[in-house]
């Protein structure tokens, strides 16, 4: 943790903020401050990681999210590589350099989906989380291009 917070960025308005939820935390919860900042940070750091998911992903990836928790949460892996060549012949330029391992490894690198050894991918908590947050916000995979 140390070094997380040597190589930040520490803007000037940093101790603004602190002050604010200082005060913010003592007004939610007088005796427990400590409750609001980590109800703060659990809240916001999830919204973070979601937000971040949806604007790198791509509409093919969502779909297929979508496909695997509406089929109980399994996908075959050769259901996700039409969905990601369906994408690919509608859009491409923006797929010609994209490969469908590349395109996958966004899913499960970011933990949405595990590919197990049967070829068969399975959803994450974390991705049917993802799938509730767009839900939530109301998000549509046909709100991205790609």
């Amino acid at each position: 943790m140390k070094e997380f917070f040597r190589i930040a960025y520490r803007s000037p308005l940093e101790e603004e903020v602190r002050k604010n939820f200082r005060y913010l935390a003592h007004q939610e919860c007088p005796t427990e401050p400590e409750t609001f900042y980590l109800k703060f940070i659990g809240v916001g750091f999830v919204q973070a990681m979601n937000d971040d998911l949806w604007y790198r992903s791509f509409r093919s990836q969502i779909l297929t999210l979508t496909e695997a928790n509406k089929n109980s949460g399994w996908l075959v892996l050769s259901r996700a590589k039409e969905i990601y060549e369906e994408a690919a012949k509608a859009n491409p330029k923006e797929y010609a350099n994209d490969t469908f391992e590349r395109w996958l490894t966004f899913l499960t690198g970011n933990n949405l989906l595990i590919r197990h050894p049967s070829e068969m991918l399975e959803i994450t908590t974390r991705g049917k989380d993802f799938l509730c947050f767009m839900a939530h916000w109301g998000r549509d995979a046909q709100d991205k291009r790609l």
